[in-house]
Formats: C-alpha cells, structure tokens, sequence
C-alpha cells in the first residue's frame, strides 16, 4: 500500500507570484525546475515529516494544452491535485486492480533542477483529468527521492511552524462510491466520521500507509446549499466549479496527523496561493 502523502499540487499561472506569496505567510520556498516536455515549471514547499507541497505553473498559460491540470488552471487554478507515495508501483497497481479499481499502467516523467540534476520518476494516474473523481495518483522514484524532495533543515524550517502535512479533504458527489475507490488505492478502511463541517451531508475518513499518519477524508456536500453566501456554500460550490477533487489540505506544527481533522486550526488567507484553502494547526 502507499506509504504517505506524497505531495499536494498548486497551478496557477504565475509562479514568481506563488512563490512571493508563500513566503509572505512563513512558508520556505526552494526552487525546483523544469519538467520534461517544457510545458510547467515549479518551486517546492518541503516540510520535516518528507512530504511538500509543489508549486506550478505553466509556462506559457495562453497556450491551449492536453496536460491533465491545463483545464483547472482555467477554471480558476488552486489545490489541484496530490499524490501518494509508494517503492514499487507495477506492485501498487496489480493490487488496486485486485482491489477493485482499474487504474492505467505506470507512466514516467521527470525534472530538470537548476542545478542540472536529472530527476526520474514513475506515475498511475486513477482519473485522466482532474475532477473526474479526485482521487489521487500514486507516485515512484526511479532516481533516489533525496534528490526530488528538498530535505536541509534550511529547506523544510519554516517560519510559520508548520512540519508537514495532516490530511486532504476531497469533495466528491457521491461519498459511497468514492469511499469504494478510495480504499482501493489506499489499501486501508474507509470509515464514517464527524459531518459537523458547514455544508457536508457525509464524511468519510481513510488512512495512508500501515503506521498512524497522513488522512484523507471524503466529503459530499449539500448541493442544495449551492448558492448559500456564506461558509455552509462553499463545498457545493467547489463541486459545481471544479468537480470532484481536493477541497481544502490541513498542515501540522507537530502534532500528530492523528489527532486532527479537516476543520482544526486556523485558515491561511484564501485570497492567497490561487484560493487554496490551507489550513494550519
């Protein structure tokens, strides 16, 4: 099964201004390069506990793309997308296959960091586009992770506190049948929890890896709340606008992963980082 959360994707079209306003609220930046095919670039938000949060861009925005996170830029960009991380994805697949859900074989990809090193790794993307179901893709090395993920105590300090990451909260339509292909993937229960978030009408809750740590939580939202102007809409309104996908990630200061859930701590302005809604506890 995966072992942890990876990373979390952020587009926007600007990546100086992602970068600007991560730092504006404590995060440390390190940049990060150019993917093959020359189509995005990024810079890294890398926490102590070894997941990051990626920041990317496209580097010609105007230009109409096939890339699967083109279309959410256009839509309005923000959290987009994350991954999990596993040591053997031909392995990964063949179980969420025996699991249940067929997801395609692995693709590989890769980075140019600015210092020339060549990175290489390895994907399985469950939905081809983002918002077709949200669930994640799963993610493996095939040069040495050190090199991809930012790991000096310089690189993962950061001035707000924050050590890693907690949990993704998904909207999704149907809780159900999501709960069924989120278990897939993760390998792990899929459990009912707390709904006292304004505007869910059901919650449920799976782990990532076999040791207590990272969460993802599945939320369906009241679709008749769609047009409340206040917090009890916005669920609804992210499912209308975006489809299905990662509504809102909560970042840890050291307390455990465990302890928290989708609405502890305190909001980074949502203004910032493309209307990503971060939380941090």
């Amino acid at each position: 099964m995966p072992s942890m959360i990876d990373h979390i994707v952020i587009v926007d079209r600007d990546l100086g201004v992602l970068v600007e306003q991560a730092r504006s609220v404590g995060f440390t930046v390190t940049p990060g390069g150019e993917h093959a095919g020359g189509m995005t670039h990024n810079a890294l938000i890398a926490f102590q506990d070894g997941s990051y949060i990626e920041l990317i861009a496209f580097i010609e925005p105007e230009k109409r793309s096939t890339h699967r996170w083109w279309s959410r830029l256009w839509k309005g960009g923000g959290l987009t997308d994350f991954a999990l991380l596993c040591d053997d994805l031909a392995a990964e697949v063949a179980a969420i296959n025996d699991r249940g859900l067929v997801v395609p074989e692995p693709e590989g990809n890769g980075r140019l960091r600015p210092d020339g090193e060549r990175l290489e790794w390895q994907s399985s993307f469950p939905q081809p586009v983002v918002g077709e179901t949200g669930m994640p893709f799963v993610i493996e090395d095939r040069t040495p992770r050190s090199l991809r993920v930012p790991h000096a105590d310089d690189e993962t300090t950061h001035a707000n506190g924050v050590t890693g990451i907690a949990g993704i909260t998904l909207v999704v339509e149907d809780s159900d049948s999501s709960a069924l292909a989120l278990g897939a993937i993760t390998g792990n229960p899929v459990e009912s929890v707390d709904t006292s978030a304004a505007g869910v009408l059901a919650a449920k809750r799976s782990a990532v890896g076999s040791q207590p740590g990272h969460w993802i939580v599945i939320a369906q939202p009241d679709v008749a709340r769609v047009d409340d102007l206040n917090e009890g809409g916005l669920p609804a309104k992210y499912l209308e606008k975006y489809g299905h996908g990662p509504f809102s990630a909560v970042l840890t200061t050291g307390a455990s992963p465990g302890s928290l859930a989708p609405t502890s701590g305190a909001e980074i302005d949502a203004n910032l980082l493309a209307g990503s809604r971060l939380r941090i506890a």
